[in-house]
């Protein structure tokens, strides 16, 4: 599911705010499994986590500044909402590499500014592209 920018701070808000949030209503709707909490909201269920839809759920940022702060939030939303999930497993994140150097053939993929200027000095006098 596409999140356009941050979502709420689950962390520092109160569950009637929480809840006030369609996207993390939405969310929570998504996922299928409902939360851990007592909410207001009666369409959203008791938590049952053999009602989780998929059977991983993979969080997909950007990989710079504000998508490792959405990542947070979204891992946030889970940890005060549905905490089992963490703890069965369930929740993953793709970690994608910042720059992809291609050179000839070969291709590598770094996931800091270090990495990057450790593989452009091996490359070192070859033509390459990031």
């Amino acid at each position: 599911m596409p999140l356009r920018g941050k979502i709420l701070n689950c962390l520092k808000a109160d569950y009637g705010k929480i809840f006030d949030s369609d996207v993390i209503v939405d969310l929570v709707r998504v996922l299928g499994c409902g939360i851990e909490v007592k909410s207001k909201h009666k369409d959203l269920a008791l938590f049952d986590l053999s009602s989780l839809k998929w059977a991983k759920i993979i969080i997909c940022t950007d990989a710079d500044f504000d998508g490792f702060q959405i990542r947070t939030l979204v891992l946030a939303m889970i940890y005060r909402l549905m905490p089992s999930l963490i703890h069965a497993g369930k929740v993953y994140i793709a970690e994608t590499p910042l720059f992809e150097i291609n050179c000839g053939d070969k291709t590598w993929f770094a996931y800091s500014d270090k990495e990057k200027a450790d593989i452009v000095k091996s490359l070192e006098g070859k033509k390459y592209k990031i």
